[in-house]
């Protein structure tokens, strides 16, 4: 609540003794990620390797170790022009309550406005993701929460999926053309229940351990690993 009144500096100050360091944080790499589905970077993409590389280095605490930074700008130029001429339907799926929500991703779009500021990219590029950033709606074509199941069968069920399938407007005949990503065992079997074509774990700390061989790809290294060592799922 108080996070919701917009207290969320103090409330970090009374628990870390820091008013900078964000109680509620987003994944390593999400504002490349997103900039980059949604096509805002475009060929601007290719600036963002070393971004990318830190932020996989930050989620493991290992070096990268994959491909060299020549080849993977090459990828993301690609990625960033493919994604401008066809940005990517999205869609957050949580089993938390719209209430919690929603509080908890104003304050992810809080901090990564405040994370867009260090990406090496134009100004011009800025001012277009910072005026997207101002509500995540903005960013998400769908929003669905545990406050839209009347029967409330949450995950591991597919409830959740087949209705976010559902309000992004995708036939049964294109779910094969879905992914989704996921952290927990039962997220993963929520996204294979609902008949999507690829399932990848991006597992967190707390997350670690479980069983996740219902994901076709368990990328440890989360969303930077995905555009740098598997550029999406999507591109040879």
């Amino acid at each position: 609540e108080r996070i919701k009144r917009g207290e969320s500096a103090h409330v970090s100050l009374e628990i870390f003794n820091d008013r900078h360091k964000h109680l509620i944080q987003p994944m390593p790499g999400v504002l490349i990620f997103l900039s980059l589905v949604k096509g805002w970077l475009g060929e601007e993409a290719a600036l963002l390797v070393n971004p990318l590389i830190s932020a996989y280095e930050q989620k493991t605490g290992t070096r990268y170790n994959g491909p060299d930074t020549d080849a993977a700008r090459e990828r993301l130029l690609a990625l960033g022009t493919h994604f401008k001429n066809r940005p990517m339907k999205t869609a957050i799926v949580t089993s938390s309550i719209f209430y919690e929500a929603d509080i908890v991703m104003q304050e992810v779009f809080s901090v990564l406005s405040s994370q867009l500021e260090g990406l090496p990219i134009s100004e011009k590029r800025k001012e277009i993701i910072r005026q997207r950033l101002s509500h995540y709606r903005n960013v998400y074509d769908a929003f669905i929460t545990a406050s839209d199941s009347s029967e409330i069968r949450l995950k591991p069920h597919r409830d959740l999926y087949s209705i976010a399938l559902h309000h992004l407007n995708i036939p049964k005949k294109e779910f094969d053309t879905v992914i989704g990503f996921e952290d927990s065992e039962s997220g993963t079997i929520a996204i294979r229940a609902a008949g999507i074509g690829l399932c990848v774990a991006v597992p967190f700390a707390q997350t670690s351990g479980h069983n996740l061989t219902a994901a076709a790809h368990v990328c440890r290294g989360g969303l930077p690993e995905t555009l740098l060592m598997h550029n999406l799922f999507m591109m040879s």
